[in-house]
């Protein structure tokens, strides 16, 4: 069994918050759990659970993005509220990247052909 560690960890920028997924079978180290952290204090911000493993993690000071293989999920940063859930095409990397303008929160990750790319709004929450 797998005892644990990291899968998946995003830093917003140089600042003290950080997004971290777990990679072990426990349930407090899952994939499937997303925690958001302040490194200065030390103190858990929130803590979010998935239906599947958070293949891909990105902020920017405006939004959240969590990729699941078929899925984003964009979060609201400042609450953590979801915003959207959008159905992908099979991503199992987890292939996401998000601009680091919170303004403009533009993203891209794979589409639906054989090289092809989404580029979504994630300030705004639709496809360019």
């Amino acid at each position: 069994s797998d005892d644990g560690g990291v899968r998946v960890v995003e830093m917003l920028f140089s600042s003290s918050l950080i997004a971290i997924v777990g990679a072990g079978e426990r349930p407090g180290d899952s994939p499937r759990r997303l925690r958001l952290w302040n490194t200065r204090s030390d103190d858990l911000i929130c803590e979010l659970n998935f239906s599947s493993a958070v293949l891909g993690l990105r902020m920017n000071r405006g939004r959240l993005l969590a990729a699941l293989e078929t899925r984003l999920h964009v979060f609201e940063l400042a609450s953590m509220k979801l915003l959207h859930t959008l159905e992908t095409v099979a991503n199992p990397r987890g292939l996401v990247e998000l601009s680091a303008d919170a303004g403009t929160s533009h993203c891209a990750l794979p589409g639906s052909g054989a090289g092809q790319v989404l580029y979504y709004d994630a300030q705004r929450l639709h496809a360019l």
